[in-house]
């Protein structure tokens, strides 16, 4: 929905922007594709490694638990049958409670790989304006959208800085 009402304001804005182009005397537009930086940048892959490392630490991590957990489980219903009523049932506690443990775990990591994207797309995110206000200042752009988010299903690529974007990135 918020992307929705972004590209109707994006699409509304550069409306505007295209009718007062026969009133103004340069008006200049500039478009970029931040997915296509994070792929192609140096810093857009270290962050995707980064992420991709973590990643398989908490899977190795989990799926440790998981097999802990089925072991349990699995050695409860080979033995349950000679077990007392009372170890059985402290058995089978201990198993739900350590279930719970686990999809707390996973909750947990899923929430620490959610924030680990957030700030590594943040950071370049940040990056990516301050370059776009440097060429946006020193070349004297009007506006400048970002593809996906503003709606855009066509545009000429002599005003996609995507490429120049990236250049700077790695420059960094």
């Amino acid at each position: 929905m918020r992307i929705l009402k972004t590209g109707i304001i994006s699409v509304l804005f550069a409306a505007f922007i295209l009718t007062t182009a026969s009133y103004a005397a340069d008006v200049k537009i500039g478009v970029f594709n931040f997915d296509k930086i994070m792929t192609d940048s140096k810093m857009g892959k270290e962050a995707k490694t980064k992420l991709e490392n973590r990643h398989q630490s908490l899977k190795a991590v989990l799926e440790k638990k998981k097999v802990e957990l089925e072991t349990m489980d699995a050695k409860l219903e080979k033995d349950g049958a000679v077990m007392g009523k009372d170890k059985y049932t402290e058995k089978k506690y201990e198993i739900q409670k350590k279930a719970i443990d686990f999809k707390e775990l996973e909750r947990k990591s899923t929430d620490e790989m959610m924030q680990l994207r957030q700030e590594l797309v943040a950071g370049i995110n940040k990056e990516v304006v301050a370059i776009l206000s440097q060429i946006g200042k020193k070349e004297n752009y009007t506006v400048i959208f970002e593809k996906n988010i503003s709606g855009t299903a066509y545009f000429n690529e002599q005003i996609d800085l995507t490429s120049r974007i990236v250049k700077a990135l790695n420059s960094k």
